[in-house]
C-alpha cells in the first residue's frame, strides 16, 4: 500500500534516513545548515496505531476495504496490518465478513475510518456514502455491537446529514488526565510517541510560570493543556 514506504529498511536506518532528510530540506528550502539532535524512535515500531482511514472498493454486491498505492488512486485491498494496534487490527478483521454482505444501510459507500482507545478498550466506526437508512443503521449497530467493544458509530452522507449510533467520540487517557475526542477530532496515531513528544516540548520549555506560550495548530490541545498548567498564560490557534 501507499503507507509505510520505509518498511524495507530496519529501524536504524529508518532513523538515519529521516535524519538524512530533514538536514536535506533545511537546507535546501530554507538555507539553515544545521546538525538537529538525534531522532528519538517510537518505543515499538509495530502494532502502535490507533486510528486508520480504509477506502471501500464494491465488488459485485460485496465491499471490501483497502489503500491507495502510494502517489496513485490505485486500489489495493488489504486483510491485515502491522502497524495498527492489536485489538484495532482485530476489530479490521471483524468487520470484513459484514462488509461482504455489502452494507445494505449505506448508499455507495466509499470510505471506513476505525479509531481506539487504548484507555476505555472501545473503538469507534466512521462510513462515508451517499446516503444512510437510518432503520438499516441502528439493526447494524446492534448486531456489530455484540460481536466487537463498540463505543459507536457515525455515518456521514453527501448531504451533510450526520447519524450517529452509541456515542460519537472515544476516551484517552494522556498521563493524569482523561480528553473526550470526537470522531473528527485529529489526535497522533502513535500514543505512546505522543507522550514522548509531550514530554521533550515541557523539557525544553523550562517553563517558569510568567510565559505566555502561543501554540498554533493547536487541535484539541495535546500540548496546551499541560502548557497551562506551567506557564501564565497558553493562546492557541487552530485556523
Amino acid at each position: 500500500c501507499g503507507g509505510c514506504h520505509l518498511q524495507h529498511m530496519n529501524e536504524t536506518a529508518q532513523a538515519s534516513y529521516k535524519q538524512s532528510v530533514l538536514e536535506e530540506t533545511l537546507q535546501r528550502i530554507g538555507q539553515i545548515t544545521a546538525s538537529p539532535l538525534p531522532i528519538k524512535a517510537t518505543p515499538n515500531p509495530y502494532h502502535y496505531r490507533h486510528r486508520v482511514q480504509f477506502r471501500l472498493l464494491r465488488q459485485g454486491h460485496s465491499l471490501k476495504m483497502g489503500f491507495y498505492q502510494r502517489e496513485s488512486h490505485q486500489w489495493v485491498p488489504v486483510e491485515g496490518c502491522p502497524i495498527l494496534h492489536t485489538e484495532l487490527e482485530g476489530v479490521m478483521k471483524a468487520l470484513q465478513e459484514p462488509l461482504l454482505g455489502g452494507l445494505p444501510f449505506l448508499l455507495n459507500p466509499t470510505e471506513m475510518h476505525l479509531q481506539y482507545s487504548i484507555h476505555t478498550a472501545q473503538a469507534l466506526i466512521i462510513f462515508y456514502g451517499e446516503g444512510v437508512k437510518p432503520e438499516g443503521l441502528t439493526e447494524f449497530y446492534a448486531e456489530i455491537k455484540k460481536q466487537l467493544p463498540l463505543a459507536g458509530i457515525v455515518v456521514y452522507t453527501k448531504s451533510k446529514q450526520r447519524e450517529i449510533r452509541g456515542q460519537p467520540f472515544l476516551s484517552h487517557k494522556l498521563k493524569d488526565l482523561t480528553v473526550r475526542m470526537s470522531d473528527q477530532t485529529f489526535t497522533q496515531p502513535n500514543w505512546a510517541m505522543n507522550e514522548v513528544i509531550l514530554d521533550e516540548i515541557l523539557a525544553y520549555a523550562k517553563l517558569k510560570g510568567r510565559e505566555t506560550v502561543l501554540e498554533l495548530y493547536s487541535g484539541m490541545g495535546n500540548f496546551s493543556l499541560f502548557l497551562a498548567r506551567l506557564a501564565r498564560r497558553v493562546i492557541t490557534s487552530e485556523s
